[in-house]
């Protein structure tokens, strides 16, 4: 077996995310996130590279977790 190649690991990061990569960044099951996809607009869309591989870009995941940790604060400002 070919031993891997050695990346900088500074270098990129990780740039596309699976569909259990997006659940755990946040912190929601896999079904949720499908429910997300379908029925929630703001939710980042997945992006297809063949009919059975599917990612989403990080920073569409982490813009999307801060839209809503936003949202909740501007939210939770006007209550008080």
């Amino acid at each position: 077996m070919k031993k891997r190649l050695e990346r900088d690991s500074g270098a990129l990061g990780t740039l596309m995310c699976d569909v259990k990569q997006v659940a755990a960044a946040c912190n929601i099951g896999v079904s949720t996130v499908w429910n997300l996809v379908k029925e929630d607009p703001t939710f980042p869309k997945p992006i297809y590279l063949s009919p059975r591989v599917v990612r989403w870009p990080n920073a569409d995941i982490i813009a999307w977790v801060k839209a809503r940790a936003a949202a909740r604060n501007e939210s939770a400002m006007e209550a008080a």
